[in-house]
C-alpha cells in the first residue's frame, strides 16, 4: 500500500541471543518493508 511502517522496541538487539526469533521477525518486516528501530538506530531488512 505504500504506507511506512516501523517497529519500535527497547534493545530489540537482545532478541539476537534467541536467533529463531529474530531471523523471524527479520524475516516478516522484510517481506512487509517494515523498518525496526531501537535506540541505537534503525535496522532495514533485505527482502
Amino acid at each position: 500500500m505504500g504506507h511506512a511502517g516501523i517497529v519500535l522496541g527497547l534493545e530489540v538487539s537482545r532478541l539476537a541471543r534467541n536467533n529463531a526469533d529474530w531471523y523471524r521477525l527479520i524475516d516478516l518486516c522484510g517481506l512487509s518493508d517494515t523498518l525496526i528501530g531501537d535506540a541505537d538506530g534503525l535496522y532495514e531488512p533485505i527482502s
